[in-house]
């Protein structure tokens, strides 16, 4: 575990909606109506995965892609494997790192 206080990190988005931060990364995932021929998805996705890993980065954590799928955070000497994109964001916004 991080901390203490991220031991809530949920999968999807929080009961009370995410923040507009977290919102605006993961916007483009959500609203992508590209193809695999067109390449949309695909950038936009990127996109999403540069901007959440230059936020951890910035709060001293790394964000690594597992071969099976999912992302393990790492900070200090903790880790943690998450599913998606959304629950990286989300563990990201408890953590203080996204406004």
């Amino acid at each position: 575990m991080l901390a203490a206080h991220t031991t809530q990190a949920q999968a999807g988005p929080p009961e009370n909606g995410e923040s507009q931060a977290v919102g605006a990364v993961l916007a483009p995932l959500d609203q992508s109506t590209g193809d695999i021929r067109d390449g949309t998805e695909f950038t936009a996705e990127r996109k999403a995965r540069a901007t959440l890993k230059a936020y951890a980065a910035r709060g001293g954590c790394t964000v690594h892609e597992l071969a099976g799928g999912g992302f393990l955070l790492t900070r200090w000497s903790m880790s943690r494997e998450l599913p998606d994109l959304r629950a990286v964001a989300v563990l990201l916004k408890q953590m203080g790192m996204v406004a």
